[in-house]
């Protein structure tokens, strides 16, 4: 599968995969997410749809975020989802 190359995600890989090892979270699985970034945020999101079961995807609605990185003043604050535990658990 190719996933596309995230700026801010390659600039905060070692971190995330830190915060992955020590919330019991699959590093791999989170290299595998969708993302969406700016300067200060990243987001992982869902890229499978199917394992959503009141998703529409005729609806046109965005899929949901699964992990929320934001650059603070101290540092990176992660901020789980509902979804987080069900897409990035090993």
């Amino acid at each position: 599968m190719y996933v596309s190359k995230c700026e801010r995600f390659e600039e905060w890989k070692d971190a995330i995969r830190a915060y992955c090892e020590e919330n019991g979270l699959s590093y791999d699985k989170a290299c595998q997410m969708g993302k969406s970034w700016n300067r200060d945020m990243l987001a992982l999101v869902c890229n499978d749809y199917t394992k959503l079961p009141d998703y529409d995807p005729t609806l046109d609605i965005p899929l949901p975020a699964v992990l929320w990185i934001t650059r603070t003043k101290d540092g990176l604050h992660f901020e789980q989802t509902e979804y987080t535990q069900q897409f990035l658990t090993p």
